[in-house]
């Protein structure tokens, strides 16, 4: 699972340098081709927001998905791609 993990992300960081590039020759050159847009990827991953190892009671689960919500919300706002690991 480690491995397929890190073969994703080796293969998202290629496509979002392709897509950079492609960006930037798009800029210098004009035209009338659709313009690409690469918006950066947050990773978020919700295990690390709990507090406890166990969700028991309702202040736990409000607590966790308050800390989820902020996280997305933030990088919404900040117009990132959002990956849930």
């Amino acid at each position: 699972m480690q491995e397929a993990e890190r073969a994703l992300d080796a293969a998202l960081v290629e496509i979002e340098t392709f897509l950079k590039k492609k960006q930037e020759k798009q800029e210098k050159k004009g035209g009338d081709e659709p313009k690409v847009v690469v918006k950066p990827r947050k990773e978020i991953k919700p295990a690390l927001l709990v507090k406890t190892p166990f969700l028991e009671t309702q202040d736990d689960i409000d607590g966790f998905l308050d800390a989820l919500r902020n996280e997305l919300q933030q990088a919404f706002s900040r117009g990132e791609r959002i990956q849930i690991r």
